[in-house]
Parts: C-alpha cells; structure tokens; sequence
C-alpha cells in the first residue's frame, strides 16, 4: 500500500514539474516573438497583380480560403539566387510536342518569357542562373531588352534540367546562399521577405511550395488552384534552400538524377532530403506565395497515361520508388512560417518512459 502511494505522488509531482516546464516554454517563445517585431510588418495574403504577363487581364488568385487571422512577423532583406531552366520552344518541337500547333507553342514561348521578365524584376532576386542548351534560346532572351537582363547569369548545360542538377549546381556554386530552385512557368509572389535564411541554413530546412492558380480573361488558367485548405495534390514547384556545406553528391546522383518535370519528381526529392539528409521539408505555400503562369494549351506527357510513357519515378530502373515512399512524402500547406520540426527533449523522453514504467 504504502509503495503504491509513493507512485502516486511520485506521478502527481512529475505531472506538475512538466506543468511548470511547459509554461517556460510557450512564455518563451512568446518573448522571442515579441522582441522580434520591432521591425515587422502584417502578411497580406492578397496577390497584387503582377506585371508583364502576357496578357492585360491577366489577374493572380490565392486560394479561396477564410482570411487568417494577421500575423506579425520581421522583415530580412533577403537576396536569392534564383535556379531555372530556359524552357523555349523558339520554332522548333520537341519529342513528343507534335499534337499542338505552331501557335501553341508560341504562346507557350510567351509565358515563359513573361514569367523570366517578371522574376527577374523582383525585388528579392539577386541573380537568375538561367540553364540554357541552345546558343539561339539564349539570343531569343536577350533580344526581348528585359529592364533586368544584369540580374541575368546564363548557365550552358549539357541536358534539360533534372532534380540533381538544382542541388549538385548550388552544391558547387552557392553554398551559404539563398537559393529559389523554380520550374520555368513559377512566378515569385509576396512572402519572401519574410524567411530568415539563416535558420534555413542552420536547422536544415527546405521550403518547398505549392502554387496558385493565374486568372486570365476572368477565367482560371487551371480549374485547379492547388494552394487549398480542403485537399493535398502535392505539386512543389518551388524549392527555397540555404546550403551551410555542399550536399552528398553519391546521394544526390543516385536518388535525384531525373527529370524535374517527370511524374513523382517532388516525393522522390521530399523523400530523400527527409530520410537520407536529415533536412525538415516544409510548405508555407499560403505565406510564400507562387502563381503558375500556365494558360497556353500546351503540356507534357500526362499522369492519365503514364502507364504507357512511363515518364514516372516509379519507371526508373532500379531506384526502389513506391507508394509507400511517395505517401511518406507527404508535406502539407501550411499557414505560417516554421522551420526544424523539434524532436522530443531530453527530458520529454524520460518523462514518457517514466509514466510507462510507474503507471
């Protein structure tokens, strides 16, 4: 009787010591929060409409979402570098392009074109590494007299872009630099200003985010806005990264080296820099707003037949990729900034085997 009493206030007494610890906790993180505002500003989730898209009534869409309460959070004056590969047909077709018209592609060419002026007049972008294969696509950019075109730093590759490339070129090239790996037709929005770089370097975060629709001609581009509170159709189109030390290059060659716009490209790369680098994968796509400026008629090959091209991750020969993997690639939208999801405490854990070992 008398031992079982003791576990019973021995219990009562660790119960009201986390009660304690936890209070510290939140009041400080209320502190840290509080002393860092002094230079801040609200997160307007609106979109203003972004310039030189290609058409007048071109307009953005956020998600159709309940407006969040405002949030207060500092402002960094961040510079990124800015990944992206040079994505033009420029009068030619690629394999398997031949269904669309010439006009297609065109208009296809356009938004492109538009999307790279536009990013490169944004106020958060340092430079832009344009991945480019054709001497004449590059020419093509240049005699457009982008306002911007210093920003411009081309990068001749040797093949369109695969998953690898992103991280093996910031590997060599832009360590401890704030980098933005964007596909062709991603227009940075608002939000940017807001990541501290530095706590992506130091906790090993990557953003990686889900895009918004563009209304053009007061129709969606896409009947899917996919930045939304009621599904996850898992499309990251942009990834935000800051390297503190060059990544695994046996790693990144084996897991990534494909191309980034095959199907599963993003739960292949959110997979391995979970699992195998030890990164925390986040997706504030309702801070960090993206918009896909994709009208044109013009697509790749689709996940309705991919049984028969096979242009998926789960084709490549002998990578291992599943279901299970792509489930455990899951990164949800978030509504706020985050960075390293915190594993349980030295003193969380002993308090969970205490409680299994006296109750």
């Amino acid at each position: 009787m008398k031992a079982v009493r003791l576990k019973q206030i021995a219990f009562i007494a660790t119960l009201g010591f986390t009660a304690i610890w936890f209070r510290f906790l939140f009041s400080s993180r209320n502190l840290y929060i509080e002393a860092n505002t002094s230079t801040a500003h609200k997160i307007d989730t609106h979109e203003e409409n972004l310039k030189h898209i290609t058409s007048s009534s071109t307009t953005t869409e956020a998600a159709p979402l309940k407006k969040p309460p405002e949030l207060v959070l500092p402002i960094f004056n961040n510079q990124f570098h800015v990944l992206v590969m040079l994505s033009v047909f420029n009068g030619k077709r690629w394999p398997k392009y031949n269904e669309f018209t010439d006009q297609d592609l065109v208009d296809r060419d356009k938004e492109y074109l538009s999307t790279l002026r536009a990013n490169l007049e944004n106020k958060v972008v340092k430079e832009v590494h344009l991945f480019y294969m054709e001497d004449d696509d590059l020419k093509l950019v240049k005699s457009q007299n982008f306002s911007a075109l210093n920003k411009l730093r081309p990068v001749k590759w040797h093949r369109r872009l695969h998953m690898a490339d992103f991280f093996l070129y910031a590997s060599k090239n832009l360590v401890n630099k704030s980098v933005i790996a964007i596909n062709g037709d991603i227009l940075i929005g608002k939000g940017f200003d807001l990541i501290d770089t530095e706590r992506l370097r130091d906790e090993r975060v990557m953003f990686s985010l889900t895009r918004h629709n563009i209304i053009r001609d007061g129709k969606r581009c896409t009947p899917l806005n996919l930045c939304t509170e009621s599904y996850y159709r898992a499309s990251h189109d942009t990834h935000v990264f800051r390297l503190a030390e060059p990544l695994n290059e046996t790693i990144i060659l084996d897991k990534l080296d494909y191309p980034i716009n095959m199907w599963g490209a993003e739960n292949a790369m959110h997979w391995t820099f979970k699992n195998v680098l030890n990164f925390t994968v986040r997706n504030p796509c309702r801070v960090l707003v993206t918009h896909h400026n994709h009208c044109s008629k013009v697509h790749g090959p689709s996940l309705e037949k991919v049984d028969e091209h096979k242009y998926s991750i789960y084709y490549l020969p002998n990578k291992g990729w599943t279901q299970k993997k792509v489930l455990q690639s899951y990164t949800p939208f978030e509504n706020s900034l985050a960075y390293r999801k915190r594993k349980k405490s030295g003193f969380l854990a002993f308090f969970y085997s205490f409680l299994l070992r006296w109750t």
